[in-house]
């Protein structure tokens, strides 16, 4: 995963902690020899696939060295003395958690090959998932905590929906403006969303 060009005439590209190069023609799009290792010890998600390293315009690699991080998490409350207690929940690929207004309710999602969204109740202990496509992510609560909005590749396209925080309703496709976007936050009265667009996925922007 995370291929990158390098200036020595050559695709970099991770694989289980590893850095490989293998010779590469930019004018055919051709591989012209084999693969060889370049470091060991780069920092990199089993999960997603990102690996911790960037190549300059003078083929300098720089990297950050690491294990291979399979996600598994706990969430903790850290109070203002910086003491950490873990929630009930058992270690998983855990990741954005967002507290609903009333803070009665943490809604996460959890990475990996099939990738949703759940809320947890403090009070019950209690998980429950809240999208079953495997394609949703991101998850923010509207201002009033009767809603969860989400970005989903269920489309094709990294798009942006709601649903009733209670499941009494199905998911809602937000806006068609556009694509790869993401929810950021709600106004306080709950008629505006800010959200990020990706109009070049290849470059970020």
């Amino acid at each position: 995963s995370s291929a990158r060009y390098s200036p020595s005439g050559h695709l970099i590209y991770a694989r289980a902690g590893k850095l490989l190069a293998v010779p590469f023609d930019p004018e055919k799009l051709q591989v012209t020899g084999q693969p060889f290792p370049v470091v060991d010890g780069v920092f990199m998600s089993a999960n997603t696939g990102m690996a911790a390293y960037s190549i300059s315009s003078a083929g300098r690699l720089v990297y950050a060295a690491g294990p291979v991080e399979h996600g598994v998490r706990v969430p903790v409350w850290v109070d203002r003395k910086g003491r950490s207690t873990a929630l009930s929940l058992p270690p998983r690929s855990s990741l954005h958690p967002r507290l609903s207004p009333d803070e009665r309710q943490m809604a996460i999602e959890v990475e990996g090959a099939s990738h949703d969204i759940f809320t947890y109740d403090f009070a019950r202990g209690t998980l429950t998932k809240m999208s079953f496509d495997g394609a949703s992510h991101w998850p923010l609560w509207t201002p009033n905590g009767q809603r969860l909005t989400f970005r989903s590749w269920r489309t094709g396209t990294m798009t942006m929906w709601w649903m009733p925080a209670d499941r009494s309703g199905a998911p809602a496709l937000l806006t068609n403006i556009g694509s790869m976007q993401s929810p950021e936050s709600w106004s306080p009265n709950g008629t505006t969303l800010a959200f990020t667009q990706m109009d070049d996925p290849e470059s970020g922007s």
